[in-house]
């Protein structure tokens, strides 16, 4: 994955997320039709 864009733009914030560092304040982050967050056990260790 390459996440590029301006300065400012979010693309530390978007990394953080993926990293399970930062919940979104709204809407959700999903990955392969799952929402991360609600995501436990073996698929979440997979993810």
């Amino acid at each position: 994955m390459c996440i590029v864009g301006e300065s400012g733009c979010g693309k530390t914030t978007t990394g953080r997320m993926l990293a399970g560092l930062l919940r979104p304040s709204s809407g959700r982050l999903m990955f392969e039709g799952k929402d991360v967050w609600t995501t436990k056990g073996e698929d979440l260790a997979r993810f």
